[in-house]
């Protein structure tokens, strides 16, 4: 006699009941959604994240916001390029990015390889990340002018505006700062990102 809690009530059965049953992913609300609002009345809209991922690491020296807050605004850049948003928005979008983007500028190349090399896992958008630089752009809140100059050399000093990070706690004061303390921008660039790029990114 078998004892109920035996090895044969444990095995699977065979043929094609043997395949796990995958559970259908739950959707998310609002998802598919936001290209059709972005296709709206045109206004401007400013992209700032506020839910960062927790772990133990990230409960110390202010981590969250040191790595957290960046990799979202990263992550945000991405989702818009490789999900295909940007394909399916007018180019008349505004759309800009706080905290410079995030690390988007420095691992340009990186996405770039990636899409190149691995289109099965990549995304769907139809061209490589560096064909979307003009469709969006970043802040100035870096607050260091090599960094200011790797976002200006990556996406030109069109795409970058000032920014401030307020009432954040790591925001750039005085605001403007990294701009001004620049040497490597020369007068209309520096015009540009302290006063006419926000003029053309608020229709004034």
């Amino acid at each position: 006699m078998r004892r109920s809690g035996s090895r044969d009530r444990l095995r699977a059965p065979r043929g094609r009941d043997r395949q796990p049953r995958r559970r259908p992913r739950p959707r998310r609300r609002g998802h598919r959604d936001v290209p059709a609002a972005l296709r709206g009345p045109g206004i401007p809209v400013f992209v700032h994240p506020w839910d960062m991922p927790g772990s133990p690491r990230l409960d110390r020296w202010m981590a969250r916001w040191l790595t957290g807050m960046p990799a979202e605004t990263h992550l945000s850049i991405i989702a818009m390029i490789l999900g295909g948003v940007f394909d399916r928005v007018p180019p008349s979008l505004r759309i800009t990015f706080a905290h410079g983007g995030g690390s988007f500028a420095f691992w340009l190349g990186r996405f770039e390889n990636a899409w190149h090399r691995r289109r099965d896992l990549i995304g769907v958008s139809e061209l490589p990340p560096s064909g979307y630089l003009d469709r969006f752009s970043v802040d100035s809140v870096v607050f260091d002018p090599a960094a200011l100059h790797l976002l200006v050399d990556t996406l030109g000093a069109s795409q970058v505006m000032l920014g401030s990070d307020y009432p954040y706690p790591l925001g750039e004061r005085p605001v403007g700062s990294v701009v001004e303390r620049s040497d490597r921008l020369d007068e209309t660039q520096r015009t540009a990102i302290l006063r006419g790029n926000a003029e053309r990114f608020l229709a004034l």
